[in-house]
């Protein structure tokens, strides 16, 4: 039922408005000639005739040896991606999943924020997506309800798996110089390269990587998952792309 009502929003915004929105639909190719100066830092590059002299990097250009200048960007230029794992247990669980994703959807086609789509089960990635219009996100996401994949294979926690926890107590660990304290050491950063490797094959990390080739940094993650077999791998992954400038969050 709630699946239903968030489509019956999506369609009605979808009619309302679309007259002269398809226009603008479509892919949405991110250039650094779209950025302008605005209240967020985005990244620097190398200078080109043009550029003013006030957004010039003087540490990293005399760091360098060439001129470097500062880029900024609008909070209304950012990108978000949504990454969305398709398999669950049961018809309860296909609507929970339904509703997140297309309210999901909704809300950034609302707030006019470019997504792209970042799509697997437990089996592999099913699709990925460049930056488009929200409105043509929140289309997509309508159909891709329909390949919500039921399965009894996924599995479940009680608790999630702290990896910050785990990576903390390898770091703690490394200072100790007792036999007991580097035995606990090898086991935890087995346990911990295991983690790794099979996050690096996951599927979720894939579909990941694949979306933000075409999604600059800084971008949101909206993760849509019941966290059954892509638990460890999204924890991996997102702090990976933490350090790259993308912020998540589990909805």
């Amino acid at each position: 039922p709630r699946a239903r009502y968030a489509e019956w929003l999506a369609v009605k915004y979808l009619e309302r408005t679309g007259a002269g929105a398809h226009l603008a639909a479509g892919p949405v190719r991110y250039t650094a000639g779209m950025l302008k100066s605005g209240i967020e830092y985005f990244d620097s590059r190398t200078y080109q005739p043009g550029d003013r002299l006030r957004d010039i990097d003087w540490k990293h250009t005399l760091k360098l040896g060439q001129l470097i200048v500062k880029e900024y960007v609008e909070a209304s230029q950012q990108a978000a991606i949504i990454a969305v794992n398709l398999s669950v247990t049961g018809t309860e669980e296909a609507d929970k999943l339904a509703f997140s994703l297309i309210t999901a959807a909704l809300t950034l086609a609302r707030e006019s924020i470019p997504s792209a789509l970042a799509v697997y089960d437990h089996e592999g990635v099913v699709l990925t997506t460049t930056v488009s219009d929200s409105r043509e996100t929140l289309k997509q996401t309508l159909s891709l309800v329909k390949a919500i994949t039921t399965t009894e294979s996924t599995r479940r926690y009680l608790q999630l798996p702290d990896i910050t926890r785990l990576r903390r107590d390898i770091a703690g660990l490394k200072q100790a110089t007792s036999e007991p304290a580097q035995r606990l050491l090898r086991i935890l950063d087995f346990e911990y390269r295991a983690l790794e490797e099979s996050a690096r094959n996951h599927p979720a990390t894939i579909a990941l990587l694949q979306a933000t080739e075409h999604v600059p940094s800084p971008a949101l993650i909206a993760i849509i998952s019941l966290l059954n077999h892509d638990a460890e791998a999204l924890q991996i992954t997102t702090q990976k792309l933490a350090r790259r400038g993308y912020t998540s969050l589990h909805l």
